[in-house]
């Protein structure tokens, strides 16, 4: 342990102060945020699972690499690409990137080596790091917050540790520098800088394949110029998704909504779909992306809309009590919707829609209006 400024740091190698001053012309991020103590009574995120150690492990290693600008450049301009919808990188496919005539992979066995991980020995290390990354098809690298404003060549940022396992949300989440220290950033208070963050992905499966992608949307409405027709069975279109009043963690990114649209029958689900988004608010308009078909003889006069956010977690199983308003020789019935997540899902709202008793609608045609759970507001319309 050291003191800089009257502050207590762990050192995880002995030269870290040494490397700082021979770097003058490198700062590191968010150190006015982070260079202290966590308070005496944060919840901070430690790593308690082997998940959560292999993790840390990743993110000492690519802390230290931070000390070359080119794996810098390499991680900006790879998460820039934004191949899920967010300024991630699915490390499976980053890690044979060549840079500096290495691969990433080969590039993180030296620095986790040298930063003595291994045992400080390069060829032991990389054993370590190749079974972490078979293990763990979702391991991500992001820059959640200011990648635009991340000038590679003179900021080395902190990198963080989103945690993974099941216990307490955090207040304070453990970060290191390229010299080894640990710092303490607020879970629930944006940093000033970029930071690099490592944790599993939101949006890709155990293969490591996105989940249901959906299409980029544009960032404003089009015109609603719909015909209203008298098909049957009706194409039920999501027109647009207004995400001003959801605010995700910084650390995980932008959210990753989930629509489920569940009907009476045996907990029947007509659509299963994921909307991922980065962190810029405002409304994503799909204009004609379809989501489900909406047959009255089949699916009764009412559908079910559930909204949630996926958190990630362990599995389990959700339920709701709902009820549904069926044809007058059958009546009302109460049953259970049911479906398949995670522990720390977000639920949103479950929204009853009738199809002749729509909440609002627009004065060009048959549209949808709703505020979910005063988070979420959303339109449909059907032809």
């Amino acid at each position: 342990m050291i003191i800089i400024d009257g502050v207590k740091k762990w050192s995880l190698v002995s030269v870290g102060l040494l490397s700082a001053l021979l770097l003058p012309h490198v700062g590191y991020g968010a150190r006015l945020e982070a260079e202290r103590e966590a308070p005496a009574e944060a919840v901070v995120a430690e790593a308690g699972t082997q998940l959560d150690k292999d993790l840390e492990t990743v993110a000492i290693a690519l802390a230290r690499s931070m000390k070359d600008q080119e794996i810098r450049s390499a991680i900006k301009t790879e998460a820039l690409k934004q191949f899920d919808g967010d300024y991630d990188i699915l490390y499976s496919a980053f890690s044979d990137v060549r840079v500096s005539g290495r691969t990433v992979h080969q590039d993180l066995m030296r620095a986790g080596a040298s930063a003595g991980l291994g045992g400080a020995d390069m060829r032991r290390f990389g054993a370590e790091l190749s079974r972490i990354q078979a293990s763990i098809p979702k391991l991500q690298i992001s820059v959640p917050v200011h990648i635009d404003d991340w000038d590679v060549a003179s900021f080395m940022p902190l990198v963080a540790v989103s945690p993974a396992g099941d216990e307490q949300k955090p207040t304070y989440i453990k970060a290191f520098d390229a010299d080894g220290n640990i710092h303490f950033l607020d879970a629930n208070v944006e940093p000033a800088s970029p930071v690099v963050v490592v944790g599993l992905s939101e949006r890709v499966d155990e293969r490591g394949q996105l989940l249901n992608p959906t299409p980029h949307p544009g960032e404003a409405a089009a015109s609603r110029n719909f015909v209203e027709t008298t098909s049957v069975p009706h194409t039920v279109f999501l027109y647009c998704i207004n995400v001003n009043n959801y605010s995700e963690d910084w650390i995980n990114g932008g959210p990753e909504f989930r629509l489920r649209i569940k009907g009476p029958a045996n907990n029947e689900e007509l659509y299963f779909g994921a909307f991922n988004y980065s962190r810029s608010k405002g409304w994503r308009c799909h204009n004609t992306y379809v989501v489900t078909t909406w047959d009255y003889s089949i699916h009764a006069n009412e559908l079910y809309y559930v909204w949630y956010e996926d958190d990630g977690g362990t599995s389990r199983d959700w339920e709701i009590d709902v009820s549904f308003s069926l044809p007058e020789q059958i009546g009302t019935i109460a049953t259970k919707l049911k479906w398949s997540g995670k522990d720390r899902d977000e639920q949103i709202a479950a929204i009853k829609i009738h199809k002749d008793t729509p909440i609002g609608h627009f004065d060009d045609g048959d549209y949808w209006d709703f505020w979910a759970g005063n988070v979420l507001e959303w339109t449909f319309y059907m032809q």
